[in-house]
């Protein structure tokens, strides 16, 4: 494979006889979504633009942080309008209840977007949070000697601003986009570590990067499987974590800390009972359906794997590379409470498991795709079950096409995983063999 090739001229035109399907069915489905979803927001099913409610608790307790509300605490419950400053009262949605389940440093740092009105900061932090997901792929593809054409970074940056999950989320103002943006531009620099002679610097600089999203959502610690392969990466995430955790106590207190450790505790729950699907939103999925307790040691069972197979052939660049995916693979499902909000986190690691199967006749790309296309259509698919047939809704957990797309990603990655260690013990059997003779 020649080096900084385009990344469609590698595809060699559809080399699967799937993917020529799977391909073009999955682009034309992201670039309707938007169309697809103003009818929906016309018929009073999906969520309306201007309203940004996560980006809203983030500013309710920057407001509380900076003293502007009379609440003391920044993580009590989020207030309704006619409590918030006379600065807000005329931006912010009206019955906003949704919980601050972030650090207190977060609330602080948030506090820059105070100085510009809420709809206005909204905006910005949704497109500084897709802005730098978007760059961090370009630079992930760079590392791995992709060199991506501006047509299709433009198109790349259409098909991100399409894809459901990303489009809910910069309509709730959520973090997850930049929270992304973040470990992607880790996975880049874990990509040019390996291929200096001492990358130690940028493998550091790489657990910098881990540690800040970990920090602000402790359940996206999965995605630090990569981390426990080399000590300059476990430097880097264990000095930026125990920084962070100290600034924070300072600025917030003790106080402040203590409410946010209750919180990491009962905030959301822990998954055990499902919604009932007339109360599912667009950005609602049920790994586990009505099994939570059964769930909780499925999701045991699945982290002590990823560890296992993390600590497998610590110098097999191969192998570190499927940890790295896998580690981002399973926070959907691993996650006490997650929603399809966290698919966002699986596009660098598609990207990761791609490397291995551009332009090869091979069916894993075609899987990759099809993934991308479950997750897509995972919200309005609950949308529309809703108004299904009553047996339908009674088995829709079952085929939320969401889960069955991240399990599929899952799966296919461990037995990419398990193959490279049957390699690896057969190697080693044929190389003592030598020995012996």
């Amino acid at each position: 494979m020649s080096t900084r090739d385009d990344v469609l001229t590698r595809i060699e035109a559809f080399s699967h006889p799937v993917l020529r399907i799977v391909l073009p069915v999955t682009i034309l489905a992201i670039l309707a979504w938007p169309a697809v979803d103003a009818v929906l927001r016309g018929l009073g099913l999906g969520v309306a633009f201007g309203r940004f409610d996560d980006f809203g608790t983030y500013y309710l307790a920057a407001q509380r942080a900076a003293g502007c509300l009379h609440s003391t605490s920044i993580h009590c419950p989020a207030i309704y309008q006619e409590h918030l400053s006379s600065t807000a009262a005329n931006h912010l949605p009206v019955g906003l209840v949704l919980p601050y389940v972030y650090p207190p440093l977060f609330a602080y740092v948030f506090m820059v977007f105070l100085t510009v009105p809420y709809t206005t900061g909204a905006v910005i932090w949704g497109l500084l949070g897709i802005g730098l997901l978007w760059v961090g792929l370009i630079m992930l593809a760079d590392s791995l000697n992709t060199r991506l054409s501006w047509p299709a970074r433009l198109s790349l940056l259409v098909l991100l601003v399409s894809w459901q999950p990303i489009l809910y989320g910069f309509k709730q103002g959520e973090v997850t986009s930049l929270l992304a943006g973040i470990f992607t531009l880790g996975l880049a620099l874990l990509e040019r570590a390996r291929r200096q002679p001492d990358g130690r610097r940028l493998s550091f600089l790489a657990g910098v990067l881990y540690a800040i999203p970990i920090f602000i959502k402790p359940i996206y610690a999965p995605a630090a499987a990569p981390l426990l392969r080399d000590r300059w990466r476990l430097a880097g995430v264990a000095t930026t974590g125990t920084s962070l955790t100290v600034l924070s106590i300072l600025t917030g207190g003790m106080q402040a800390t203590t409410a946010y450790a209750g919180t990491l505790a009962f905030g959301k729950g822990w998954g055990l009972t499902m919604r009932p699907l007339w109360n599912w939103t667009a950005g609602y999925f049920e790994p586990f359906g009505p099994f939570g307790h059964i769930g909780i040691g499925i999701r045991i069972v699945l982290l002590a794997v990823v560890v296992w197979l993390a600590i497998l052939k610590l110098g097999d660049v191969r192998v570190d590379r499927l940890v790295a995916a896998l580690g981002l693979l399973v926070i959907p499902v691993a996650a006490p409470v997650a929603y399809t909000l966290e698919f966002i986190l699986l596009l660098p690691a598609v990207v990761l498991l791609a490397r291995d199967v551009v332009s090869q006749r091979r069916m894993g790309l075609s899987l990759l795709v099809l993934a991308l296309l479950g997750m897509h259509v995972q919200g309005y698919s609950a949308l529309l079950a809703k108004y299904a047939p009553a047996w339908f809704q009674t088995i829709y957990w079952l085929i939320q096409p969401g889960v069955w797309a991240v399990w599929l990603v899952i799966l296919y990655t461990i037995t990419k995983l398990l193959d490279e260690r049957e390699v690896s013990v057969r190697a080693g059997v044929r190389v003592r063999s030598r020995d012996e003779s």
